[in-house]
């Protein structure tokens, strides 16, 4: 597998970009865009695995706490959302209480970021402008990709093939792993498109259970058992069908890319043996 260079320079310029003016009080599109863009270096850096462990500490240890941080924020606007689209078409007192619970949230959530990019920003600059540096010597000057990544995709391939059964219990860790690879090989000079979208809609579609699961655990901390048992009956019901449609989309992934070892090769079905005609 060949890492393309401007995959791997693009994202560096985007989170130094963003680090530099982030607001105080972030829309819900800076904030993806500062994770995505912090979950992208976290895999560049576990592909290209450069010599200068030092550095890329450092790197990690200023950039990852943003990326945390973000991920907090990221998960009260998307609960918030998922609660408002719920509340159109129920009309439940007890979904506004929980929206507005889930705004206060959100503020703590947004500040405690803020001070996390104002206390990181300088050295997280720093670290990713040094990273660069070293990423431009890797690909020596003009060489537009760099084939080193093949061991470590393998080591992920080889985990998702031989994961066990899936479940409540261990489908987030699979979609994490899955979320890894599929940035790794989005990081490819030539990648199977097809592999790609499957695996960023196994992403998507456990990441949505998941945040149905964390929305219904907090509503029961919130809301009342008796008065409000429409509400947390309705999110339940609405986790269940999406652990139900997330779990089969997952396991049909590994029935067609994790059954040979190899990504991007789907399992071959079972020929049958033709007859041979008599006389």
């Amino acid at each position: 597998m060949e890492i393309e260079r401007d995959n791997v320079e693009k994202p560096l310029k985007k989170l130094r970009k963003a680090l530099k003016r982030f607001p105080d009080d972030p829309s819900s599109r800076k904030v993806h865009s500062l994770r995505t863009n912090a979950r992208q270096l976290e895999a560049i850096v576990d592909a290209l695995m450069l010599d200068s462990k030092k550095k890329t500490r450092q790197l990690l240890r200023s950039v990852t706490p943003v990326r945390k941080a973000a991920g907090d924020v990221r998960d009260m606007d998307v609960l918030v959302a998922n609660v408002l689209a719920l509340s159109q078409s129920d009309g439940d007192d007890s979904l506004v209480r929980l929206v507005e619970h889930l705004g206060e949230r959100r503020v703590e959530s947004a500040r405690d970021l803020s001070q996390t990019v104002a206390a990181k920003r300088k050295t997280a600059r720093r670290s990713l402008k040094q990273y660069a540096r070293l990423v431009g010597r890797e690909f020596r000057g003009k060489n537009r990709s760099l084939a080193n990544v093949e061991p470590v995709a393998a080591g992920l391939v080889t985990e998702l093939t031989d994961w066990p059964e899936l479940s409540e219990e261990n489908i987030h860790p699979f979609r994490i792993k899955v979320k890894q690879l599929r940035y790794m090989l989005q990081l490819a000079r030539e990648s199977d498109k097809a592999v790609v979208d499957t695996l960023g809609q196994v992403k998507d579609m456990v990441g949505d259970w998941h945040d149905w699961q964390e929305l219904a655990k907090i509503a029961k901390s919130v809301l009342d058992p008796e008065e409000d048992k429409t509400a947390l009956k309705k999110i339940e019901e609405i986790g269940h069908k999406k652990f139900k449609d997330a779990l089969t989309v997952a396991n049909q992934a590994r029935t067609k890319y994790f059954r040979n070892g190899r990504v991007g090769q789907p399992a071959r079905p079972k020929q049958k043996r033709a007859r041979r005609k008599k006389g």
